[in-house]
């Protein structure tokens, strides 16, 4: 992305600047591109296909494990940030298996368990926000729909940081996301979002490893391999992500700086709010996802946000451990301790691996106080976690059906095509291409500047290829699956591609905006009472209500156990943890 976005965008939110000693650059990474808009050969891709269905690999798709993340802001009847601490009624936020805060106290977040259904992953969601406002209608709450938060608190101070009670995980969370709220702004992490949690079965990948002939690898450092092949595409295709997922434009003025007049956004028309209160609302008329941009939830530098390969797992786990190793000038002027509290964990260029905000990455499941690090040195990638989605404010769970069979199609399209190593140059080019789309990708008429051959090309010629190879794959998913759920995805997809200053979600969200004199606050206020209302007409049965109020009662019990158990001091407890990378 050009300069010219990310100075002025990155001076709107109250954050500091990072400036860490972190070199990403690996002398033993390719230096040759790849081409690709014109590297698929959709005549053999087809014929691999037909291949892989007589081996029978599509007959283990049914197995595709996916789960979903979803966080939603607290807020009060004016469109205000709730400021109360997490509601008593759902539970332990350390210890619940699915319901627990993301940053603030007000941002809640749900946590699916893994299906291979997505009807029954949209359906555990759908009984978990039926659950949560049920009892945040006592408090006169409703849950934000939309990306870019209500309206925020002029002193950023005023947003309640999570607490976790006084056992020592839930003291090293506190602390981390006060960190978090020096280094960044506490207003950027009221942003929301979707991650979407995916993995294959074992069934899928012993097929593929037997037919690949990549027999010479053991089957968890095949899987490894396999699931960054599928990341380096996601990075080569990301741009299509905010065309088909954006849905932020527009952002509160109370997000920004004070008296900020940011040249990349412009005021909305409407001079005064439905509520009789000034109109604060900024837009980027062509963008798709203002979360996505600058000015969005990312890491604050360059060398973490592209220095950190994604070539092999270990050139992977080599540059993030070098960026939660290494100290920050910047971050260290901050201080670790004042006054004997904690003011963040250390003072690296990334506290722990999480602050490390790219758009997908791989995970695996953590023992209990485990390091990411650790586990994928020690187990390898168990899934991957795409986090370049947007909140659909008109879906009650956020997200549709028909965009998770996209996801699933899109993903498993990454995963088949040749994935080369990513080139510097390629990276990027790819990033400034997603920035292209983020910022403008509703402009009509709208070219990439150029792709590794130099040559500008519309959104259009960009993804012919591609969303051919999406159709191939999305019908041995039907086949599998014994639906049209998938191809119909794809056309849909296609659509938005074609025409997205119609189709796409984000055009839905301008055209809604009108209707709500182009406010923010004003439209988040009418469909986040929408969505309470629906949830609180659709009471859970009573089997269901007991469990979940069960789930709380014993996610306070489990709290309790580890607050009693006997522990070193703290900065022995919190010197351990950092150092089991």
């Amino acid at each position: 992305m050009s300069n010219s976005y990310r100075g002025p965008l990155a001076q709107l939110v109250e954050q500091r600047t990072f400036n860490p000693l972190v070199d990403g650059s690996n002398p033993s990474r390719p230096t040759k591109s790849y081409n690709v808009d014109m590297d698929i050969d959709i005549p053999t891709f087809s014929k691999t296909l037909q291949q892989r269905q007589a081996q029978g690999l599509f007959d283990t798709l049914p197995g595709i494990r996916r789960g979903i993340e979803k966080e939603a802001l607290r807020v009060l009847p004016d469109g205000t940030l709730s400021r109360t601490p997490h509601p008593y009624a759902l539970g332990s936020s350390l210890t619940h298996p699915h319901i627990t805060t993301d940053y603030s106290e007000s941002l809640l977040e749900f946590i699916s368990t893994p299906w291979t259904s997505v009807r029954g992953l949209l359906q555990e969601l759908h009984h978990i926000e039926q659950f949560t406002h049920s009892v945040l209608q006592s408090q006169a709450e409703t849950l934000w729909a939309t990306s870019m938060p209500c309206r925020l608190p002029n002193n950023p101070v005023d947003i309640p940081i999570a607490q976790y009670g006084n056992a020592y995980p839930g003291r090293i969370k506190t602390i981390y996301r006060q960190g978090l709220g020096l280094r960044y702004g506490r207003k950027m992490q009221t942003i929301a979002g979707l991650h979407y949690n995916f993995s294959f079965p074992d069934t899928f990948w012993m097929n593929y490893q037997a037919t690949s002939g990549q027999t010479q690898a053991t089957l968890p450092e095949f899987i490894s391999d396999q699931y960054f092949h599928l990341i380096r595409n996601v990075l080569r295709w990301r741009w299509l992500l905010p065309l088909w997922f954006g849905a932020s434009p527009a952002v509160d003025s109370s997000f920004l700086a004070p008296d900020c007049q940011p040249d990349s956004l412009v005021p909305h028309l409407a001079p005064v709010s439905a509520r009789g209160q000034a109109n604060h609302t900024w837009i980027s008329p062509y963008a798709t996802s203002l979360r996505l941009s600058p000015l969005g939830y990312h890491n604050t530098n360059a060398r973490i946000e592209h220095g950190i390969s994604y070539n092999t797992l270990p050139d992977f786990l080599s540059d993030l451990r070098k960026a939660v190793t290494t100290v920050s000038p910047e971050f260290s002027a901050i201080g670790v301790l004042s006054n004997g509290e904690y003011l963040q964990l250390n003072d690296t260029c990334l506290q722990i691996e999480n602050e490390f905000y790219g758009i997908i990455r791989p995970k695996n499941t953590l023992a209990p106080q485990e390091r990411l690090l650790h586990a994928l040195k020690t187990r390898g990638v168990g899934y991957i976690e795409l986090r370049a989605l947007d909140l659909n404010p008109f879906e009650p769970n956020g997200i549709s059906s028909q965009h998770l069979h996209l996801l699933d199609v899109f993903l498993t399209t990454c995963l088949l095509l040749d994935s080369p190593l990513l080139s510097h140059s390629e990276e990027a080019l790819s990033h400034a291409d997603y920035q292209t789309i983020v910022i403008e990708g509703r402009k009509k008429n709208l070219r990439f500047a150029g792709n590794t051959t130099g040559k500008s090309a519309s959104v259009q010629e960009r993804s012919t290829k591609f969303l051919d190879a999406l159709r191939a794959v999305a019908e041995q998913f039907d086949q599998a699956l014994q639906t049209q759920n998938h191809i119909q995805a794809i056309e849909m997809a296609s659509q938005q591609i074609q025409n997205p200053q119609e189709n796409s979600l984000c055009a839905e969200v301008f055209e809604s905006y009108a209707q709500h004199r182009n406010n923010h606050i004003d439209f988040g206020q009418y469909i986040s009472q929408e969505r309470a209302n629906y949830f609180l007409k659709q009471p859970l049965s009573k089997p269901i209500q007991a469990d979940f109020e069960a789930m709380a009662t014993r996610s306070f019990s489990k709290q309790q156990v580890l607050e009693t158990e006997y522990q070193p001091p703290f900065a022995e407890y919190l010197h351990n943890y950092l150092k089991n990378i």
